[in-house]
């Protein structure tokens, strides 16, 4: 699964660096008011797609907005999973040939309660959860800060 959502995260982020590549920038004002800075007309499957980019947030967000972020927080939370479940084996093995059966089960409970209890904060999301927020509770529109040093930095 790690492999999987690890895929489907490059191909996202080689889709969106390939949009930023070849959006056409407008010149209608109509489009520029509204904060458009680029548009892209293309074609898969029989269907016709229109994505535009907008530099900030437009002043109100569709409820449907599909935000790209799975991908990456998968891919993450599995190689995680992966790691902390070959960490437990590990311990688990070694404890049993060093110590006691008793000694074994506490030391393996204890790693593995101080890693749930590490984990209780939950994790962050990045830039964009602050951004989202604010525009879905109609405060003032924000900048193009956060988003804008994210996918630079991709």
């Amino acid at each position: 699964m790690h492999v999987i959502t690890g895929i489907a995260w490059v191909g996202a982020s080689f889709y969106f660096v390939w949009l930023d590549n070849h959006l056409y920038k407008l010149k209608a004002k109509e489009t520029q008011d509204k904060g458009v800075d680029g548009e892209l007309w293309a074609v898969h499957g029989g269907g016709f797609y229109n994505p535009q980019k907008y530099m900030v947030a437009p002043k109100e967000l569709p409820h449907g907005l599909h935000w790209f972020y799975w991908e990456s927080y998968s891919t993450w939370i599995l190689a995680v999973g992966v790691i902390v479940s070959t960490m437990v084996v590990f311990v688990s093995w070694l404890t049993c040939h060093l110590f006691s059966a008793r000694a074994a089960f506490l030391i393996t409970g204890a790693m593995m309660a101080t890693a749930m209890t590490a984990n209780v904060d939950g994790l962050p999301l990045g830039g964009g959860s602050e951004s989202l927020g604010s525009s879905w509770a109609g405060h003032v529109r924000f900048s193009a800060g956060p988003g804008t040093k994210k996918s630079l930095q991709a």
